[in-house]
């Protein structure tokens, strides 16, 4: 494992780079849009721009690096993107900001998409589990990190734009020098959302609201942190709490779920997020208060996004689909725009309501989540079709397609070992598989 970590390491290093000025960006704007004496609603607009360019980019990208090659397309969106970073500092127009952020959403999809790319196709069937497993953990690091880098400037000037532009831009070098061979062309499959919502209705509701509040925190968090009390220095780590502790009790909470009744874990992690929202907004502006419970909201609230991946790969291996790619394509869709209408809903909220507005989404986010996870009761587990919890960051189709595909790999192997031990043992035929 430590042999192929190395070998990828350029990739790696490139995206921890590229995410660090990313992470930076994302709290720097909300809180010079503060600064600048921006409404929360215009804010909350600016920020979902980036969401939208996020989608658009899923669609778009794909044939253009099938056209012109990874290497050339992470090239310019790495150069576009840091360009439109310093930009943003040294034009402040909130007009300006919303093309500058749909851009920008655009261009951090395709470094995805070419990174993910490259690590599915030259990584062999046995690690490449773990390899997106680090991966993920690499993003979130990165993105953590990038908070911290707010202690070393001042939101008001030029400096820390010209930071993020920076380590977005040198995100490349790394990626730009890697020996290893470009991968074949990208192919994504899609589905439709209705339907997606017709036939696995909880899955499609933990994606849409998990998008919907995970949007809301990145584009909202700082200001409520600085309307709490909190200086921009600390706003910057209550964000940081936040992701790292996505980070940390991913693994721990997806365990469970693979030993248990995954929709009662849903329901149990959504309510959970759905109470701590609740006292945070009620709760005084000290560090010791807001840190630790930003930390365990994090943990919770982004495990939803993968439970409900997991759950809809169990409803899909249970009816032999074959297109668990295109499915969790379509997830990541429903992620995407609720993540693009959830700072617009906490932005109003917060203009209306002031601070306390934001946690009151949140908890509005994963009430329905947790209401829907314990209401649809059925058989604890779909025999013979349970997947295994994967650590999944708000990524792209390609990275989705790998870790499937792995995880597929180590349930056929595992079915064909039981197979082979108990050869006159026939599983139980006819049942059919609760919905999701």
């Amino acid at each position: 494992m430590l042999g192929i970590v190395v070998r990828i390491g350029s990739l790696l290093a490139g995206i921890a780079i590229l995410l660090l000025g990313h992470g930076l960006t994302n709290t720097l704007l909300a809180l010079r849009a503060a600064a600048e004496g921006y409404s929360d609603g215009l804010v909350g607009a600016v920020m979902a721009a980036y969401f939208a360019g996020f989608i658009l980019g899923t669609f778009v990208c794909p044939p253009l690096i099938n056209r012109v090659g990874h290497i050339r397309v992470f090239a310019a969106a790495a150069g576009v993107g840091g360009a439109v970073v310093i930009f943003q500092g040294l034009f402040v127009h909130p007009g300006f900001w919303v093309l500058g952020r749909l851009l920008f959403g655009l261009c951090v999809v395709a470094v995805y998409m070419v990174v993910e790319s490259w690590l599915n196709r030259r990584t062999d069937n046995t690690l490449r589990g773990r390899v997106f497993a680090v991966y993920n953990l690499v993003n979130l690091a990165a993105m953590a990190g990038g908070q911290l880098l707010l202690w070393f400037g001042d939101v008001r000037g030029l400096e820390l734009f010209a930071l993020g532009g920076a380590l977005f831009c040198l995100g490349l070098v790394p990626v730009a020098l890697t020996r290893m061979p470009e991968p074949e062309p990208v192919t994504l499959a899609r589905l439709h959302l209705f339907e997606l919502a017709r036939r696995l209705p909880l899955a499609a509701a933990a994606a849409g609201f998990a998008g919907a509040a995970a949007g809301a925190l990145l584009a909202l968090g700082p200001l409520f942190a600085r309307q709490a009390g909190l200086s921009d220095d600390g706003a910057a780590a209550f964000m940081a709490a936040a992701i790292a502790g996505g980070a940390l009790l991913q693994w721990p909470i997806g365990r469970w779920s693979d030993h248990a009744d995954r929709r009662r874990v849903l329901a149990v992690t959504a309510a959970g997020a759905a109470a701590i929202a609740a006292v945070l907004g009620g709760l005084p502006g000290q560090a010791a208060l807001l840190l630790p419970l930003a930390g365990v909201y994090g943990g919770l609230a982004y495990t939803v996004y993968p439970l409900g991946v997991a759950l809809a790969n169990d409803r899909a291996a249970a009816e032999g689909s074959p297109d668990t790619v295109g499915l969790s394509a379509n997830l990541l869709l429903a992620y995407g725009l609720g993540a693009t209408v959830g700072p617009l809903l906490a932005g109003g909220a917060m203009e209306l309501l002031g601070r306390a507005g934001l946690p009151l989404v949140l908890a509005a986010c994963w009430s329905p989540v947790a209401a829907l996870a314990s209401w649809r009761r059925g058989p604890a587990s779909i025999e013979g079709a349970s997947s295994h919890f994967v650590i999944t960051t708000r990524t792209t189709p390609v990275a989705l397609e790998a870790q499937i595909e792995d995880a597929q790999a180590a349930e056929t192997a595992s079915a064909s070992a039981a197979a082979a031990s108990c050869p006159g043992r026939r599983g139980k035929q006819g049942s059919e598989p609760p919905g999701i």
